[in-house]
């Protein structure tokens, strides 16, 4: 009996643990960027700068950085708008380059309204901003931040 009983704990436990992990998850509006995505591709972009430079003594443009990482493209959904700027959804990528390739600089920003950017450089750390006097909710498809 007791092992019964322990089963069907079990069971129950289980379901409601994917029933809540299926609720967390939502699914993302497909012309909104998620936080996520928006975090996961700014690091992506400081990996690839970071193994340029390694390789090639200089960090690269936005339109080589996509040339090399073709996958990158096609999995955000990026259109190159010039050799250092693209959209990404609903949001603006910037990467800008000095001329003699030492330093970059990124930045992810809304295309309208008042939600958060994220920025990063050759530091390679990642800061999160919004405006001054800004309300940032509903910025990414998955959060909608206080």
């Amino acid at each position: 009996m007791r092992g019964k009983l322990f089963l069907l704990l079990l069971v129950v436990f289980l379901v409601s643990g994917f029933t809540f992990s299926q609720q967390q998850t939502a699914p993302t509006a497909p012309d909104k960027l998620s936080r996520t995505e928006a975090l996961g591709l700014i690091r992506t972009i400081n990996t690839a700068e970071a193994t340029a430079n390694t390789s090639q003594q200089r960090y690269v443009s936005l339109e080589t950085l996509l040339q090399n990482l073709a996958k990158l493209k096609s999995q955000y959904g990026i259109v190159l708008t010039n050799s250092d700027s693209a959209t990404v959804k609903n949001y603006k990528l910037s990467l800008l380059v000095s001329e003699g390739g030492k330093h970059f600089k990124v930045s992810l920003q809304p295309q309208a309204g008042s939600c958060y950017s994220l920025f990063s450089d050759d530091s390679f750390v990642i800061y999160e901003g919004q405006p001054v006097g800004g309300n940032p909710t509903e910025c990414f498809a998955d959060e909608a931040r206080k």
